[in-house]
């Protein structure tokens, strides 16, 4: 059940009408590694195992990406809905303890606000890409843009979800999943392609709203060196993706486009022109 039809009145140059407006539905899912509890995040229901796994693939819990899992899932008897996933894995593919490293609730949309301590908030690591491995074409961004709106069920039921889209070098669309979560989506999306195997194919991420510092770190977990959104950055994000290797380009909308980070990465002007009437 990824969205619910709720009563409301709707006003129209201060005209009122009855309606039955669809919303996305937000629900709490708890979490744990081995029967430890991690956390509990707010999410949409649906692809929950993918978001268990992508949650701890991102954040380093579980950073093997063919670590053997095996999923414990607990109902909710009220809702029918999952209330609980367990995920049970080895002692050696776990990274980090997961005790007490999120005590807080961690709300659908800030992935930092349940963090305990601010050094997990790791901005040090190799960088991503180096210039000779990734040159990145702008003529495929409306393209991609188009995929990602077209996969957007949820958002045009409800209006109130989120996308994340993995996309491969050509700019096909591995996996796409909404949610009512940035982050959560984004999560998703990786623990799909985690599932299949397919992990190591991606090369672009591309989201459907603003982009955080959490949205470039698990871009960086996942290894996927280009990072899209529709809206804007944050100047963490920006600093973040310099730091780690990413290139970074945001307001990818109405055939436009504004590259904040790695722009050696991009195709050059002059191949642009040739092939698109693209406006950067």
């Amino acid at each position: 059940m990824s969205t619910q039809s709720v009563h409301a009145i709707r006003f129209h140059r201060a005209e009122p009408t009855a309606v039955a407006d669809i919303l996305a539905v937000e629900a709490p899912l708890h979490l744990k590694v081995n029967g430890e509890s991690w956390t509990t995040t707010m999410r949409t229901p649906g692809a929950d195992l993918e978001l268990a796994r992508g949650l701890a693939f991102t954040e380093g819990i579980v950073p093997e990406p063919h670590a053997p899992i095996a999923f414990h899932c607990v109902q909710d008897p009220e809702t029918g809905l999952t209330a609980c996933v367990d995920i049970s894995v080895a002692p050696e593919f776990v990274a980090r303890p997961v005790e007490g490293r999120r005590s807080m609730l961690s709300s659908s949309s800030c992935g930092v606000c349940g963090i305990v301590d601010p050094a997990d908030i790791n901005l040090y690591g190799p960088p991503l890409i180096a210039t000779a491995e990734v040159h990145f074409d702008l003529a495929q961004v409306p393209a991609m843009h188009e995929a990602l709106s077209l996969g957007q069920a949820l958002f045009q039921d409800s209006g109130g979800s989120h996308a994340a889209a993995l996309y491969s070098q050509s700019g096909q669309i591995l996996a796409l999943h909404e949610d009512i979560g940035r982050h959560n989506a984004v999560d998703k999306a990786v623990g799909a392609l985690l599932a299949s195997g397919r992990l190591a194919e991606a090369r672009a991420l591309f989201v459907s709203g603003r982009v955080s510092y959490e949205i470039v770190y698990k871009a960086y977990r996942a290894g996927v060196p280009v990072l899209l959104a529709v809206s804007a950055p944050s100047s963490m994000a920006v600093e973040t993706a310099q730091r780690m290797g990413i290139c970074l380009i945001a307001f990818c909308r109405d055939d436009r486009a504004t590259v904040y980070s790695h722009a050696e990465n991009i195709a050059t002007a002059a191949e642009i022109k040739e092939s698109t009437s693209w406006t950067a």
